[in-house]
């Protein structure tokens, strides 16, 4: 049986395979002409995030099984069209979703503490201390948007700051866990001071974040979007940036993640955010730790040798 692993993989998952007799081609920096070019001679297929999967990729993949996917998201994969083909899709969430919890945390201490713009003025010699007074989290209530894997985790590490904790899913099979509270989306939305999206992107969740959304807030609110840049409206986060109904923001993910080629529309956006003061920005990072590298690796070839038969 062989193997394509299209992006970068800690080397644990490749000897994984090669104690199971799986024979690995391993290509981080291949794109996706030459997956398709190749693909018919796998049984299975391991990605990340720069192949996508659809019908036509499909019909070419004749010998494919498995199709690994390293983290969670599987917008990139038509998944209907995978199971007509009779393709297992293995995702592996539980490899990152404590990575992405604490980068969330860590984004919202920062934008409460000022720590970028006091860092800023430091180097530049400018001590203001008033101007970078921090916002403390005890005592807030933190609402979580989608109660999976890293819903969960983001649950748990943050209970240890006195928070209150309520979530929305409506796919959830479980009204409360040891850290956190199911409630209807009205309820979540009188009530919180903080929103963290952790939901996969589909039509159903596209602007998720809009101006109905933000109207419906009782409370001017922080929001924390690491889960996929278009479940929230860009028009309509800055909209209520300029009007304070959204304190600040952190985002660590975008519509488009290839900055590079960024439109003269795109970078006024990342300029206007920059400019609020309130917003804070990383690259898609959020899942991205040396030891969330090992556990998805992990988990994902686990996953894989157990279904194969």
């Amino acid at each position: 049986m062989k193997a394509l692993i299209t992006d970068h993989v800690h080397p644990i998952l490749l000897e994984k395979f090669d104690k199971a007799g799986i024979s690995s081609t391993y290509l981080p920096k291949i794109n996706q002409k030459e997956v398709e070019s190749m693909i018919k001679d796998f049984e299975i297929l391991v990605i990340n995030s720069k192949i996508t999967i659809e019908k036509n990729f499909l019909n070419k993949a004749t010998r494919l099984k498995v199709i690994g996917r390293l983290g969670s998201g599987l917008e990139i994969i038509d998944l209907k069209a995978a199971e007509k083909s009779g393709v297992l899709v293995i995702n592996s969430p539980e490899g990152n979703r404590d990575a992405v919890a604490e980068h969330a945390i860590g984004m919202l201490l920062a934008l409460f503490n000022n720590l970028n713009r006091a860092h800023r003025d430091v180097v530049q010699f400018n001590w203001d201390r008033e101007a970078n007074r921090g916002e403390e989290l005890m005592g807030k209530t933190v609402g979580i948007i989608g109660f999976g894997n890293t819903g969960q985790a983001l649950a748990k590490k943050i209970s240890g700051f006195c928070v209150e904790t309520l979530f929305y899913d409506k796919y959830a099979n479980i009204e409360i866990n040891d850290f956190a509270r199911g409630v209807c989306l009205d309820e979540l939305q009188e009530k919180a001071d903080i929103i963290s999206f952790h939901v996969p992107y589909n039509k159903e969740t596209h602007h998720y974040l809009n101006d109905s959304f933000v109207d419906k807030m009782k409370k001017n609110f922080y929001l924390i979007n690491t889960s996929r840049g278009k479940v929230v409206c860009k028009d309509a986060l800055l909209k209520a940036l300029g009007s304070s109904k959204i304190k600040g923001a952190c985002l660590d993910v975008f519509d488009n993640e290839k900055i590079q080629s960024y439109s003269a529309e795109e970078k006024a956006y990342i300029n206007a955010f920059n400019l609020s003061g309130c917003v804070i920005l990383s690259t898609h990072v959020a899942g991205w730790t040396r030891q969330s590298k090992i556990r998805l690796a992990e988990i994902l070839s686990q996953k894989i040798l157990t279904a194969l038969p």
